[in-house]
């Protein structure tokens, strides 16, 4: 499993097994009569667009072997998809407060190269983002946040 082919394999079986999983949960989400589409729909497209993103990748690292370093897999493609995905699915067990700050902070250090002058923004991105996220969604719109870790 030392090579880099084999890594990059190893991290799209896992991400099309963590989607797997999470299409089949989709189908638990409650249904409404008044909601022609439903709770699961979103979800869905979010899963269907990181399963088109991991075959596009897939495809385009098989069919062009001249781009590809042996050294190190291109995959910064899988960055942001990767952070989200865990981000979804660690949210409710962590908590909000436990997951967001995480998740900012490391979404902000992926706008530039790694700085001291980045990593302030980023902490900076991290705790302002989480609080205005928390009073729109609680002040705002009146909806509970997963407490996760902390009501525990």
């Amino acid at each position: 499993m030392s090579s880099p082919r084999s890594a990059h394999f190893l991290f799209l079986s896992c991400l099309v097994l963590v989607c797997a999983v999470l299409f089949v949960r989709s189908f638990y989400l409650p249904r409404f009569d008044w909601d022609p589409v439903g709770m699961a729909f979103w979800p869905r497209v979010l899963i269907a667009a990181l399963l088109c993103l991991a075959a596009w990748i897939s495809i385009t690292s098989v069919r062009s072997p001249d781009t590809y370093s042996p050294t190190r897999p291109d995959t910064r493609g899988f960055r942001l998809p990767a952070l989200s995905l865990l981000y979804i699915v660690s949210v409710e067990p962590i908590g909000f407060l436990l997951a967001t700050p995480p998740f900012l902070f490391l979404l902000a250090l992926g706008w530039s190269p790694v700085s001291g002058r980045s990593i302030i923004r980023g902490l900076a991105v991290a705790v302002v983002g989480t609080f205005l996220v928390l009073a729109v969604f609680q002040l705002g719109v009146d909806v509970e946040l997963p407490p996760g870790l902390l009501d525990r």
